[in-house]
Order: C-alpha cells, then structure tokens, then sequence
C-alpha cells in the first residue's frame, strides 16, 4: 500500500476511512493488532526479565498514528517546556546528548568540576497514569475526537506475543506500540503456549483493568458532563419560568409589550442566530466563552419570546401549562435514566415522525378544524416528549449505541432545553384552545 501512496484513489480511500473513524470514534481490529517479539539478553534463558520486548505494528496503524501526531503536535508542543528533549523535532535525544557534550567539554576547558546524573525510572513508560494523561489532554484544548480514538486504540490494543516456534494473544494493558519498525503484524489465532510466562505489567491478560477504564469513561467524564448539563439546562428554565411569571403578573410589562411588538421579533432574530450558530458550526459550541455567550444569548431570547406570547394567555392556563410541563420533563428524565431500553437509535424514526407532523402543521393554518388542530397537538407533543427522552439519553454512556461528546454539554443542553419549551407552547397553546 504504501509503494502506492501518491495514488490519488488510495489517498481518497484512506481519508475516508480514517474520517469515518473520527466520526465514530471506533478504531477497526486491523488497526489495534501488533506483534510483540520476545528477544532474549541470554542464550536459551526462560526467565521473563532476561527478555526484551520489541513492537511490530501494521502499515495502517503507522498511517493512522501518523494523522493523529500532525493533528495534536501544536498544542503538544506549546504546552512543553524548552528543556522537555525527545520526539521532539529539532530536540531529539540526539541534540540533549550533544547539548551535554559541548557543556561538559567548555566546563572542562576552564577546570570547573562537573557531575552528571542520569536518572533510570524502571518501566516508567509502563506506568503512565493515563486518567491522569486524558485529563491533562483534556485540559490543553485537545479535540475530543483526537482524545477519543487515543483513548480507544489503548484500550483495545492486542498483541501476537512470539516466543521461539511459540504464538499466541494478549491484550497490552500499559504503555503504547512502537511505530518504528517496519515489519507488519498477522492475526495469529494459535493458544498462547509461550516458553517464557511473561507476565510483566506490559501485557496482561487480566480483565479488571478494562473495567476501570470503562468505569472512568462512564464514572469520571460522563458524571461531571451529565451535572453540568443539567446546572446549565435548570439555570436556563429558571431564566424562561422567571421572563413568563414576570410578562404574565406584572401588569405594565404586560401592556407594554403587547403593543411594542418589535421586541418579540428582535428575541425571533437573536435566537435564530444563536441556534443556528451553535448547531453548525463545532467551534462556537465547545469553545469558551463563545458556546455560553451564545447559549446565554438564546436563552434570553427565548425567554422574551415565551414571556410575550404567555402574556396573551389567561393566567391560570400559564401556571397549569408550566405544572403539566414539569411533570412531563421529569417523567420522562426519570424514565430515560432508568430504562433499559435504548432509544438513541430512534434518530432516523423520529426524522421521519417529524415529517408528516409538520405537513399536518402546515395543513392546521389553512383549515380551521378543532379535530385537525387537536390531532396535530396531541401527536406533536408526544413528538417531542420523545426527543427529550432520546436527546436524554444521548448524554449517557451505558449500553446505548449513540452519544454526544463531553465537550458538546452545550448542545446537549440546547437540545434538552428546546424540547421543553416546545413542550410547555403545545401544552399551553392546548389549555387555552380548549377552553375557548
């Protein structure tokens, strides 16, 4: 593949491929799989710490490393020291032994007394915290994608050990393959019947370690996302309730934005602006403080615009729609957070339930009809009862097929904020429809 490189249908082949990895977040087994060497210190030696280890990693792989290093190596690089030397362009290893070398030849030129230290920490690549690491990736600005397929090709990393005629399977558990060898790894599907029982914490076939990489992708980030959405989405609502009570009780504001209608189409502008701002384009809705100036922004406006409309409703059906609404949206919470069943795969379903919906919508403004209109409220509530159920369960990790990234707390609020307003208009819409 690689005698080929410059082809321009391999090229295209291979950013698809790797795109749709980004996209997923799943890295292929035939990227995970690399062959470990054992090759002893000794001659005939069976002991484990009499051998080293050497990693031999596929093509693919090498490609797949490659995009991932010239993706992240700004912000690596602007985050390390001037004195941080290794794998570093233009400071390798090469340049701090030279470094060292014209110090200690000036120092000795003028008689000074020199003492050098090395410092060799046994398996210190082995050990890396990687809760730790992530965190701090996290912390530099790293995109979750890069984080994401990072993350995934540790985890399910495995590795063809080879002792002597011996072959078999493991999982790596610690450190990352070496990207420097040229040979390309083969599925070797043989038990492991090894002359050498290698047990060091490189390659373990221990099972628990999964589980606590599990648990801190669920436990540590999904936790400390699912909070923040919802301190967000209750200081959201708290805004609106306070905008629709206000509009509602108190009497000249009442008045006077009933007859300044420039403010509700002034609040349609911002938020339209705001949604679709935050809804295309990813820089806005991860990065700070854009995502929350703009998710601030919508809220207002939004806020505005169902405390106009609420004003034109009778008080009482204002406060019974707000209830209804707030039994609804904790139902349904409640029941997305404990159901076994996964409704994120329901995203196709419910673009296509929206669309005969919205047909009727339409039909609704040129037909007056009480059946039609109760019909189109009924279905379109429960429309969005399901989205917030499905746009709920997107922020949990669990057994569900599909969701959202830590760094999206704000689309995922947006999404769990516009359902429950839509909720409350259609719900309010209908009291008063009724009782008319």
């Amino acid at each position: 593949m690689m005698k080929y490189a410059n082809n321009p249908i391999l090229m295209e082949e291979v950013f698809k491929l790797v795109s749709n990895m980004y996209s997923k977040g799943k890295v292929p087994k035939d990227f995970t799989t690399t062959k470990t060497v054992m090759l002893p210190k000794k001659a005939n030696t069976l002991k484990c710490e009499e051998h080293r280890t050497l990693s031999l990693v596929s093509q693919a792989l090498k490609i797949l490393l490659k995009i991932i290093q010239y993706r992240i190596r700004d912000k690596i690089e602007s985050n390390l020291g001037n004195d941080q030397y290794g794998f570093r362009r233009h400071k390798s290893t090469r340049e701090a032994i030279l470094a060292l070398r014209l110090t200690l030849d000036c120092r000795l030129d003028i008689g000074h007394n020199t003492s050098v230290a090395f410092i060799d920490l046994e398996k210190a690549f082995d050990k890396v915290d990687w809760k730790l690491m992530m965190g701090r990736l996290k912390e530099i600005g790293l995109d979750y994608r890069d984080r994401k397929i990072i993350y995934e090709l540790y985890r399910q990393q495995e590795t063809i050990i080879e002792v002597g005629k011996e072959k078999g399977m493991a999982k790596i558990k610690q450190g990352f393959p070496s990207t420097q060898d040229p040979d390309d790894a083969t599925q070797v599907s043989s038990p492991v019947t090894t002359q050498c029982s290698y047990h060091s914490t490189r390659v373990q076939g221990d099972q628990s370690q999964e589980k606590n990489e599990n648990e801190f992708s669920t436990a540590e980030i999904r936790k400390t996302f699912v909070k923040k959405v919802y301190a967000t989405l209750t200081v959201q609502l708290m805004v609106v309730l306070g905008f629709i009570l206000f509009f509602s009780f108190h009497q000249p504001t009442k008045h006077w934005v009933q007859n300044n209608t420039y403010i509700l189409y002034i609040s349609l502008a911002v938020a339209f602006v705001s949604i679709v701002l935050l809804a295309l384009f990813m820089d806005f809705r991860r990065k700070a403080p854009w995502n929350y100036v703009l998710l601030g922004a919508y809220t207002v406006a939004e806020g505005v615009i169902l405390g106009v409309l609420a004003s034109c409703y009778a008080r009482n059906a204002v406060l019974t729609a707000v209830a209804i609404t707030a039994i609804i949206t904790l139902a349904l919470t409640v029941f997305a957070l404990k159901s076994k069943y996964d409704f994120t795969t329901w995203g196709t379903f419910l673009i296509c339930f929206s669309i005969p919906i919205l047909i009727l919508g339409i039909i609704c403004i040129f037909v007056r009809n009480n059946i039609i209109y109760y019909v189109y409220s009924a279905v379109t509530c429960v429309m969005f009862s399901m989205y917030l159920v499905y746009d709920t369960q997107l922020m949990l990790m669990g057994k569900h097929k599909y969701t959202v990234g830590p760094d999206d707390y704000v689309f995922a609020t947006l999404n769990l904020y516009v359902d429950i307003v839509n909720i409350f208009m259609i719900v309010l819409d209908f009291l008063f429809k009724s009782k008319k």
